[in-house]
C-alpha cells in the first residue's frame, strides 16, 4: 500500500502499546465515513481497511431531559453492516477545556464504541464551552502548563468514563501566541 496520505485518508501503521501492556490493533488505511463513500466501500473494499465514524452526526437533540438525544438507528445500522473495521471519532466531548462532557453523550459514545467494536475513541484537543457559554465551534486551549494539566485531566476522565483508550487530535491554533504560552 502507498503510505502517503491525503487530507481524507489516514494510515495507522504500527500497533500501539496500552498502559496495561496489551497492544492496540493495526488497522491499515482509513477514511472518514460519509454516506457518499458507501459505493467505494461496496465496490473497492480492498483499498479501505477502516472507517472513522463521527457518531454525533447520527444523533438528534430532542430537548427532553429524560432522553436528550435520539439516535438515527437506520444510519447506525448501515454503518454497522459496512464490511470494514470502524473507529469512533467524537466531535462532542473535546478535552481542552474545563467543562465536562454531557453525560448523555458519554452514554451514547460508550454504546457506539461497543456496538462498532472500535478499539479506541479519538477526540479533539479543543474546547467548545465555558462555564458561562457555548462557543458553537472548537477553539484551541491555552498552551500553558495549566492548559496541559487541564487536558490531561480531561483525557483521563474521558478514558475512565468510556472504559476505552483515547487518542487525541490536535487542531490548528489560529490565535496569536501569548508570551506566557509554550511553543508548539
Amino acid at each position: 500500500r502507498n503510505s502517503t496520505s491525503s487530507p481524507t485518508t489516514t494510515e495507522i501503521s504500527a500497533p500501539v502499546a496500552r498502559p496495561d501492556g496489551s497492544q492496540l490493533p493495526e488497522l491499515g488505511v482509513g477514511i472518514t465515513y460519509s454516506s457518499a463513500i458507501e459505493p467505494l466501500l461496496d465496490g473497492l473494499s480492498d483499498i479501505v481497511d477502516v472507517i472513522e465514524i463521527e457518531p454525533q452526526t447520527s444523533w438528534l437533540e430532542t430537548r427532553s431531559a429524560a432522553e436528550p438525544y435520539r439516535v438515527i438507528d437506520q444510519v447506525v445500522e448501515t454503518i454497522t453492516e459496512l464490511p470494514v473495521r470502524k473507529i469512533v471519532h467524537s466531535i462532542g466531548a473535546p478535552v481542552g477545556g474545563t467543562v465536562a462532557p454531557d453525560a448523555a453523550q458519554l452514554t451514547l459514545l460508550q454504546r457506539t464504541i461497543h456496538r462498532l467494536g472500535s478499539p479506541w475513541l479519538s477526540e479533539h484537543l479543543s474546547f467548545n464551552a465555558t462555564p458561562d457559554f457555548r462557543t458553537g465551534f472548537f477553539l484551541p486551549p491555552r498552551q500553558t502548563m495549566e492548559g496541559a494539566e487541564t487536558a490531561v485531566a480531561a483525557i483521563r476522565y474521558l478514558r475512565e468514563m468510556l472504559q476505552t483508550p483515547v487518542a487525541i487530535e490536535t487542531g490548528v491554533n489560529y490565535l496569536q501566541p501569548r508570551q506566557d504560552e509554550m511553543p508548539d
